[in-house]
């Protein structure tokens, strides 16, 4: 009964199995021919609602893949070397043992289930039977599977550094992970390992005597190839709020790691290393999931939370500027973009966060604070905030601008080369040119966020009439130009004319009890 699909296992054969039951436990008697999974941790992967919902990998041992849904019945299990949303399944255990297990990506054949006159465990869109899952008692041992995606290009590993953790309660030689430390090909090494020994990082190749992969602390690997990382131990970390905390050891950077084996929340701002290689930053109370390094800032403790689906609908509330490279072919068509970078004005006190430089050759985007690069600054909601941005290279660039769980009822984006005053309410979108040589402080936001329905905080308080500038409010105007220069600084209570003012775009900021822009 066992079927194929271009040399893959595709669907199950079923197998006579006797079950002795007792006290509602039930073992199985006869195991040849039984498939062996290993259910992987949790994963928080969005649904085709739109939701976060935790997942988990059904990892074949024996075929060294992923089960995966399917779009169509010919292929009714798919088998993956990388999972992507298809490949992750919610587990629902019911009575007896049944099992509801449901991919969460777009596939329309997404159940698997049990066909008794096919006598196939198979995926479907509708119909069939809910299996069974028995767990196996004699392994001792718990094994973690982790996708790593192969360097795009090698000399540099970019576009293929990942922040790696292990959730397993000891410390493993990376020797002993499989397929971490892979053979060398006819061009030399295959992997890179590193782990950060402030202020340097240090290379496994050159440090083997005492390195580990350790719980608790992060890791930065890559590798050539695409592989799938085993790491095994005889126990995981099991989550105790008494025992949920990692407290740093460098008063600069630390590269840290979920503990567990689900995803956890995060008591502090930190940067982690997003698919395309790309840095991103998160505020406080973010998540991360298992697997997954993370670099905070200081030596102010951790606590990880264990994540609760429900209390996703409140995250922090920010505006979140996310850098992205137009990729273009030979003939200089877009053929869609890569995210390289983020920087995020936080309205939450406490998200505070240098900027984190994975490779210096990047493009870059951050906030300017004294003589620091921030990538997270605090704000009150409304005002005015610089936006640096770094090239390193020519090319197109877009800037993609989200007001996270927060009204905004006005939301600009000044480009100071261009000239140019995008509203980002209306178009939270800009694309650019830029070279690599250009100066860095090329962006300004002005913003305001709504308040409630009779408090505007950012309405418009003043008007151009014959020639003169009518404000409504008392206080200081000054006048900037897109240059972000103070052309006029004047009383309210002054007459304002816009005589001798070059016709164009400016931002008037009234300064009295309280700061708007307009």
């Amino acid at each position: 009964m066992q079927n194929y699909n271009s040399n893959t296992p595709s669907n199950r054969a079923a197998v006579p199995v006797r079950v002795f039951s007792s006290n509602d436990k039930k073992t199985v008697l006869e195991t040849e021919g039984v498939y062996e999974f290993v259910i992987n941790g949790t994963q928080l992967v969005t649904n085709n609602s739109s939701q976060l919902v935790e997942a988990y990998t059904i990892y074949d041992v024996a075929n060294e893949g992923f089960l995966s849904a399917s779009s169509s019945s010919s292929n009714n299990i798919k088998f993956t070397s990388a999972p992507d949303n298809n490949a992750y399944w919610t587990i629902s255990i019911g009575n007896y043992n049944k099992a509801a297990i449901t991919a969460q990506g777009s596939y329309s054949r997404n159940l698997l289930r049990y066909n008794s006159s096919s006598s196939i465990f198979s995926c479907y869109g509708q119909g069939q039977a809910d299996g069974y899952l028995y767990v196996k008692n004699d392994d001792a041992n718990y094994d973690f599977y982790k996708y790593i995606t192969a360097a795009t290009n090698w000399s540099t590993a970019s576009n293929g550094w990942n922040f790696i953790a292990s959730p397993v309660d000891s410390n493993i030689n990376p020797a002993d992970v499989n397929n971490m430390l892979t053979a060398d090909d006819e061009n030399g090494r295959t992997y890179d390992l590193y782990r950060l020994n402030v202020p340097k990082w240090e290379n496994y190749q050159g440090h083997t005597e005492g390195f580990v992969i350790a719980n608790g602390t992060g890791y930065l690997y890559a590798n050539k190839n695409n592989t799938t990382l085993k790491i095994s131990g005889s126990s995981v970390k099991s989550y105790s709020t008494d025992d949920n905390t990692v407290i740093p050891a460098n008063s600069g950077w630390n590269l840290i790691g979920n503990p567990y084996t689900f995803p956890v929340k995060v008591s502090r701002a930190f940067s982690e290393l997003n698919n395309s290689n790309a840095v991103a930053n998160k505020e406080a109370n973010s998540t991360i999931n298992p697997g997954a390094g993370i670099a905070v800032y200081g030596i102010d403790a951790v606590t990880f939370t264990k994540y609760v689906p429900e209390e996703q609908s409140s995250g922090p509330s920010n505006i979140n500027v996310i850098l992205a490279q137009q990729i273009v072919n030979r003939d200089g068509v877009s053929t869609g973009s890569v995210t390289l970078d983020n920087a995020v004005i936080s309205f939450n006190e406490g998200s505070v966060l240098p900027k984190f430089n994975m490779l210096e050759g990047d493009a870059k985007l951050y906030i300017p604070q004294g003589n620091e690069e921030y990538a997270i600054v605090s704000s009150e909601a409304r005002g005015e905030m610089p936006v640096c941005f770094k090239a390193n290279r020519d090319g197109q660039f877009t800037i993609n601008v989200n007001a996270e769980n927060v009204e905004m009822n006005y939301l600009h984006l000044i480009d100071n080369i261009a000239g140019t005053d995008i509203d980002l309410i209306a178009t939270p979108s800009y694309t650019f040119d830029a070279k690599g040589d250009d100066y860095e402080s090329r962006f300004r936001l002005v913003f305001s966020a709504s308040q409630n329905e009779n408090e505007n905080q950012n309405e418009d308080f003043a008007f151009i009439s014959n020639g003169e500038i009518i404000v409504n409010g008392t206080g200081t105007l000054q006048i900037i130009d897109i240059m972000g220069r103070v052309i006029s600084t004047r009383s309210t209570e002054e007459r304002i004319s816009t005589n001798g003012m070059t016709p164009g775009v400016y931002v008037l900021r009234l300064i009295g009890n309280d700061t708007k822009t307009q």
